[in-house]
């Protein structure tokens, strides 16, 4: 039987792709890359996903059904069940066939499960396998083996002070737990506390405790909204959507040694009794900045409706980008996940992605999930008075949309493909207090993520009914190499 078509040059593509792979040859792909070891493989591994007719994307389990969160990261599920008041660990990739599970581990209220993160390095002995680290409500930090769930080692934080994020630093090799903030319940008492927060630092190489900073209310002003800490800057976030960034390394290198003790945990080492000259400053619609490092700019949110992309160096402005009009809340933008410096715009119904060229960005793809969109004057009526003017009158009468259609989206880095998920919500047709929100999952599209070509599409038509007063209910798509979830 003879092969005729796109089809017979994706098989022979991936026939090559193995045959250079085996021999140690590196193989350049139709861009013009070179690949060879773990890139061929997973050159390789998008040309399967990407092939519609001999390979098709299989269902490894019924729905699962749970009434707490359910969380996806490095291939493990983490259920939260409030009934049984612990977390579960399933994994998706021991198994093709099923989900598997591994471990459990309790989550009561007095013990809660506040944040996690997963590390696996080759640079430390400790990190071969995957460590999972749990930030518990009793300041403990624990490290456990993912795949066993085993108690490696806890670490005591400070007292009965409450830590409820945590992020690394990979230039650094750092862990970073931030507290939350704490709220004075009587700030007329002559005995108030001036800690707004507490951020400790730990060293994964080994792991061992670095630095324990206190965030004064005196130092950073009556005005500081939020503290943030992350690649060697102290990000504040201030009210009248101020923000302004200084440098965090000068208080690092006059720390105090590390001082510890079995029932209080970690002392404050690192004064910050004055935060030194601003490094930037800027206003933005949204308490955060989204910084790259390789386009030397930054995002911010200038109106309500729209976000800039600021020049590091200069302070001027690259880009401008407004929100869709029939969007009913404001687009969001970002630089997209495989550090190219590309940045993504996306609402509830409409993605757009640019890429910079010359000294500009340039859409390079959209999808919109409605074909046209609707006439912002179409409620406007034109009338005319008695005395024989023409006046213009809003109509107060207006449709309510019964139907809508969003769009999201994930980008799978390692395999540079970008997906959709096309979903339809609908309101039943009951009373207003007995309505119920009807979401369809109709199907996911795979594009390619450097030439946008559409690699295919896969049906789910999956519904899921919930009440309209269930405001925790959200749809969101995950790709993991060849795992959608």
């Amino acid at each position: 039987m003879v092969e005729n078509g796109p089809e017979r040059r994706k098989k022979d593509r991936l026939q090559n792709v193995l045959f250079h792979r085996s021999a140690g040859i590196k193989y350049t792909t139709n861009q013009g890359d070179r690949l060879r070891g773990r890139l061929c493989d997973l050159y390789a591994l998008k040309l399967i996903i990407s092939s519609t007719e001999t390979r098709t994307f299989k269902k490894m389990t019924d729905t699962l059904v749970n009434q707490g969160d359910i969380l996806y990261d490095y291939g493990k599920l983490f259920i939260k069940s409030r009934s049984t008041k612990s977390i579960e660990c399933q994994s998706v990739l021991e198994n093709i066939r099923e989900i598997k599970k591994l471990w459990t581990l309790p989550s009561t209220p007095s013990n809660r499960w506040e944040d996690h993160t997963i590390i696996q390095s080759d640079i430390h002995s400790d990190y071969f396998h995957p460590n999972l680290f749990v930030l518990r409500s009793t300041s403990n930090l624990e490290r456990y083996d993912l795949k066993s769930g085993r108690l490696l080692s806890t670490f005591k934080l400070y007292k009965d002070v409450k830590f409820t994020e945590i992020t690394t630093d990979d230039d650094r090799n750092w862990l970073v737990l931030k507290s939350s903030k704490h709220v004075q319940k009587n700030p007329s008492q002559a005995n108030k506390s001036d800690i707004l927060m507490r951020y400790i630092i730990f060293d994964l190489l080994p792991l061992q405790y670095k630095y324990h900073i206190t965030i004064k209310r005196s130092v950073f002003g009556a005005s500081c909204r939020d503290v943030l800490i992350a690649n060697g800057i102290i990000m504040v976030l201030r009210q009248k959507n101020v923000i302004e960034c200084y440098s965090l390394m000068p208080f690092l290198e006059h720390a105090k040694e590390v001082e510890t003790s079995k029932v209080d945990g970690f002392y404050p080492n690192v004064d910050v009794d004055e935060l030194g000259p601003c490094l930037l400053s800027a206003t933005s619609h949204q308490h955060y900045l989204a910084i790259n490092e390789g386009q030397w700019g930054y995002i911010k949110k200038d109106r309500d409706n729209q976000c800039q992309l600021i020049d590091l160096k200069t302070g001027h402005c690259i880009n401008q980008f407004k929100s869709t009009r029939y969007h009913i809340e404001p687009d969001q933008v970002f630089f997209l996940e495989d550090n190219s410096g590309r940045l993504v715009q996306f609402g509830n119904s409409c993605i757009k992605l640019f890429a910079r060229k010359d000294n500009s960005f340039q859409e390079i793809f959209c999808y919109h999930s409605r074909k046209e969109p609707p006439d912002p004057n179409s409620s406007v009526k034109d009338e005319f008075s008695r005395s024989g003017r023409k006046i213009r009158r809003i109509s107060t009468e207006f449709a309510l949309e019964t139907e809508t259609i969003s769009v999201k989206y994930d980008y799978e880095d390692e395999l540079d493909i970008l997906g959709l998920l096309i979903v339809v919500d609908q309101l039943s047709d009951q009373e207003e207090r007995n309505q119920t929100l009807i979401s369809c999952i109709q199907e996911a599209r795979l594009y390619d993520g450097k030439t946008f070509e559409l690699l295919r599409v896969i049906p789910i038509n999956f519904t899921a009914v919930r009440p309209c007063t269930d405001i925790n209910g959200f749809v969101q798509l995950c790709l993991d190499r060849d795992i959608m979830i």
